[in-house]
């Protein structure tokens, strides 16, 4: 192995490790300052992740895989494309993990980004689900839904092939994880609120309840909480602290350095970029939290911490799919709207669908990961990505050495690129539609086997 390779199998290794921080941090935000087995059950669904990611080394998604960067050699693949080539859908590495190091240097960065999308996914809910559905759900999570939509998008599958196929532009392009991490994560949350709606939340709903209401009907009592909750909320001029202030910011920042840390890991492939990966995702941070921050001052006239470090988060978490391919300055819009976006959607969750999303984990993740899976699309600057996904490795759209390429924020003499953009709207579809049906359906089922977390709604 020459020394090249070594320094960059261990620099991935060193930021894998590091990007445990997130589920982490994100435990933290979900958890209550005084129930701290909330965030012992989201870890103990992480370490179960793990387990199961090492058990079976990730054959699923990462058979079809050849990273030469990290001295990886080739190792035959089965892929099964039902519709000819570039269509693949499921593809087979044989079980367990090679003795490879570039293989089992890429497991263990995917086996820390599948933890964190089961963490996500449980944090809204995981305190209300039973042992065994915690379990084997964080086991669905880990071991079928993460793999198979990191497949279609990095293993070679489908969405990657769009580019050679359908003429999308370089096919679908999630560099740091925007959609296939913090998407899917976020929004398998929401599916699972969706599916419990109706349902038992004791925790988020007793501190709005009162004796007198008792003797009322459910839909009244849940009708007289969210209003008596909205006075508290007006008058105080806040939003819920669901882990008090000094837990749940130092969970954001935890988690803020476990995704700057995947990040550069991923940077395995752009290690001349290496710099502006970290430049542009701390853009994008800072960006998203002050964006937030000056939002719900101007709205409420007061100062919002919370919102604050949520809107860092979705900076960061919207710059991950397009750090190494735009400019400083398309990172601080991608930011911008990433803060306005948490803000929007929290309103939307808590007030409007009346969802206890407390922690903020499907605004920050779900829905600021979504538009960084569209800021690909808009403000690639088709500086760098060349032949990525087999596209375009000479001369791309008549310019030569025109790389990943979206619509706004090009480099001088780079066409604009509608294709990409289209790869990208077909990606967030994908993401939303495996995301909340599979998923709303998996979470429903585990509350029919136990009735009584997600009674019917009277």
């Amino acid at each position: 192995m020459s020394t090249d390779t070594l320094l960059n199998v261990g620099w991935v290794v060193v930021m894998s490790l590091l990007g445990l921080a997130l589920p982490v941090g994100v435990g933290m935000m979900a958890g209550r300052g005084e129930r701290g087995e909330r965030i012992g059950r989201l870890l103990l669904a992480g370490l179960m992740t793990l387990l199961v990611s090492w058990a079976c080394g990730f054959s699923l998604q990462y058979g079809a895989v050849h990273v030469p960067q990290l001295g990886e050699g080739p190792r035959p693949a089965w892929q099964w494309s039902p519709f000819g080539e570039g269509s693949g859908l499921l593809a087979w590495g044989g079980p367990g993990l090679s003795a490879d190091a570039g293989r089992s240097v890429l497991f263990l960065l995917q086996a820390v980004g599948a933890t964190t999308v089961v963490v996500l996914a449980l944090a809204s809910l995981g305190h209300n689900l039973p042992g065994p559905t915690l379990v084997g759900m964080a086991v669905l999570i880990g071991g079928v839904f993460y793999p198979l939509l990191g497949h279609w998008a990095w293993g070679g599958g489908w969405l990657a092939a769009t580019g050679r196929m359908a003429y999308m532009g370089h096919g679908y392009v999630d560099y740091g994880g925007a959609g296939v991490h913090y998407a899917l994560g976020g929004l398998l949350a929401l599916a699972g609120l969706l599916a419990a709606r109706g349902g038992n939340f004791p925790e988020e709903t007793a501190e709005f309840s009162l004796p007198s209401l008792r003797l009322r009907s459910r839909r009244q009592l849940d009708r007289e909480a969210r209003q008596m909750a909205k006075e508290v909320l007006r008058q105080a001029g806040r939003t819920p602290e669901p882990a008090g202030l000094g837990t749940y910011l130092g969970g954001s920042l935890l988690a803020l350095l476990g995704l700057t840390a995947l990040n550069l890991a991923s940077a395995r492939e752009v290690v001349p970029r290496l710099a502006l990966v970290g430049a542009n995702t701390w853009l994008g941070a800072a960006a998203g939290g002050l964006s937030a921050g000056v939002y719900m001052a101007f709205t409420t006239g007061r100062f919002h911490p919370i919102m604050l470090a949520r809107g860092l988060l979705a900076g960061a978490v919207a710059g991950a799919g397009l750090a190494p391919f735009a400019s400083p300055m398309a990172l601080l819009v991608v930011g911008i709207g990433a803060g306005l976006i948490v803000c929007l959607g929290s309103y939307l969750l808590t007030q409007v669908w009346h969802l206890p999303d407390a922690a903020g984990i499907v605004s920050v993740f779900g829905f600021a990961g979504l538009w960084g899976v569209l800021a690909v699309g808009l403000f690639a600057d088709g500086t760098f990505g060349q032949g990525l996904n087999g596209v375009g490795a000479g001369l791309y759209l008549g310019v030569a050495g025109q790389g990943v390429s979206g619509v706004f924020f090009l480099a001088s003499g780079m066409q604009p690129d509608f294709g990409q953009l289209t790869a990208q709207l077909l990606g967030l579809v994908v993401i939303v539609c495996w995301a909340l049906g599979p998923g709303w359906f998996f979470f429903r089922l585990g509350g029919k086997r136990h009735p009584g977390r997600f009674p019917e709604r009277p």
